[in-house]
């Protein structure tokens, strides 16, 4: 169909009411529909379904959204629709946003970003947008998004690593696949241990809240320290595809019971804290398969359940396999919780590759 699809009176000017107040003055009163039809005609449109779109429209200084009932125009500094009769509100100065110059926060109701909202944490807002998007050659996982890359580039002054940034690499290393959601592990595109290795969508429990808990602000506390990543690159591109990659950290690592976990469902924090159950925490696997015997659980970093300081922060792991590549090199099977605070309080630091 065309693009061009005429538009009735109604939905341009709304119901016109003529009105003649009691001082005798007279006007009109536009009966319209609610101009905040942004997010579902475009959000929701054909084209925010394509992985390849997201950069393309976020790197664009200006856009154009035809939709099936509105046209829209889209920039840094405002947003339009051909219906409005009095400009709306102008979105954040540009030089607000930490790297990427136009992204979903006033859309998502969440408001131009504060300074505690780092580059980092608006780089995973848009992989978790990215991953639940339609691609069709799955070689492109990295291409589609290189462009963003580099941009986020300019502003992070670190290293690309397969999708996370060496900046709060515990943040990025936080990703789950949400529990309504199937994903299949790519091996061969990418190291277990980033996003871009399964095929589905991931998200970033870490980032509740409306992306409040920021890792720069210490109310995500590393339990890791990074001591070396590398990375062969498959292109010229840095920011492009991997041909093979791993991280050498320091964090602790202990065995779990493997009856002591909930696997592939949520426990929450009141249903452990009530003593209801027997479970400490839970795992979400990347690809859902049937872990045997004990879980190997690294402490990946410290969550405050609330703002307030009466309850205790929980632990952020991840669960490893040993991946038969040598001495303390693992794999990453998945992510999770682990409530009591102190489990990992006696356990020793160690060094391992993950790969």
């Amino acid at each position: 169909e065309g693009f061009l699809i005429p538009r009735s009176e109604a939905q341009l000017q709304g119901a016109v009411l003529n009105l003649q107040t009691a001082d005798g003055s007279s006007g009109s009163l536009h009966l319209c529909i609610h101009s905040n039809e942004f997010g579902d005609l475009v959000r929701r449109g054909a084209v925010s379904s394509r992985a390849w779109c997201l950069q393309e429209r976020i790197l664009a200084r200006r856009v154009l959204h035809y939709c099936t009932s509105q046209v829209f125009f889209e920039c840094t500094r405002c947003r339009r629709h051909e219906s409005e009769l009095k400009p709306t509100l102008e979105l954040a100065s540009p030089s607000d946003y930490s790297s990427i110059p136009r992204y979903e926060y006033e859309f998502q109701g969440l408001g131009k970003p504060s300074a505690q909202k780092t580059s980092v944490l608006q780089w995973y807002s848009t992989v978790e947008d990215y991953t639940s998007r339609n691609l069709t050659m799955a070689s492109d996982k990295f291409v589609a998004l290189s462009g963003l890359a580099k941009k986020s580039s300019e502003s992070l002054q670190c290293e690309y690593l397969a999708g996370l940034w060496s900046k709060c690499i515990h943040v990025g290393l936080a990703w789950e696949v949400p529990t309504d959601a199937h994903a299949v592990r790519v091996h061969a595109r990418a190291p277990s241990w980033s996003w871009a290795a399964v095929d589905g969508p991931v998200q970033w429990k870490s980032m509740d809240s409306g992306g409040s808990i920021a890792s720069d602000d210490g109310l995500l506390e590393s339990a890791i320290t990074l001591v070396e990543a590398t990375l062969e690159k498959a292109t010229p591109d840095p920011f492009g595809p991997v041909k093979s990659a791993e991280l050498t950290i320091t964090g602790r690592l202990r065995s779990v019971p493997a009856q002591l976990m909930l696997t592939n469902s949520i426990l929450t924090y009141p249903q452990w804290l009530s003593g209801g159950t027997e479970k400490i925490g839970y795992v979400l696997e990347d690809e859902e398969r049937a872990i045997e015997g004990d879980l190997l659980c690294l402490m990946l970093a410290r969550k405050p359940f609330g703002t307030g300081p009466s309850l205790p922060p929980v632990n952020i792991v991840l669960v490893l396999e040993d991946a038969q590549q040598g001495i303390s090199t693992y794999r990453r099977l998945g992510c999770g919780q682990i409530f009591p605070s102190d489990f990992f309080d006696e356990t020793d630091m160690t060094t391992l590759r993950l790969v």
